[in-house]
């Protein structure tokens, strides 16, 4: 029976650590699941965990308007204290985050080890990148020179 509902083409699934709450997306993340996956990712982010890891790789499609919402949760997470990480590896992903410039601002790495820092430097923080790219497009104050 159809009842008139737009099928999901993604899926979700979480993972708690002690200091961490690792997302795995599987499959197409656009606007037609915009809603729904916000809702799930505010949800991760309020379990008060210090890391939100978002894993994109079995994401098969990224529209620009997912790839925002990972600024929105970025955003949030900064504001609470904590921070996100992307975990990136799939080369039409990375292309997409390059050219839209997110890359300057998301903390991109190759997976929930990097992003806990296990076996290597932590991963830097994208705030130099994010504060350059946010005055370049005119969002926030300018810096001003001392």
């Amino acid at each position: 029976m159809d009842d008139g509902a737009t099928p999901r083409t993604y899926e979700v699934d979480f993972d708690l650590g002690p200091s961490y709450v690792r997302v795995r997306l599987r499959g197409e993340i656009d606007l037609t699941v915009y809603r729904d996956l916000a809702d799930e990712l505010a949800g991760a982010a309020l379990l008060g965990r210090p890391l939100l890891v978002v894993d994109l790789d079995r994401v098969t499609f990224l529209s620009i308007v997912g790839a925002r919402l990972l600024l929105t949760v970025d955003s949030h997470m900064t504001a609470r204290g904590g921070r996100l990480a992307v975990v990136c590896r799939q080369p039409h992903l990375q292309r997409l985050l390059r050219v839209a410039e997110l890359d300057r601002r998301l903390t991109l790495v190759p997976s929930l080890r990097a992003a806990l820092g296990e076996g290597s430097a932590p991963p830097a923080p994208a705030t130099v990148a994010r504060r350059h790219w946010m005055v370049r497009h005119g969002i926030g104050p300018a810096q001003q020179s001392a």
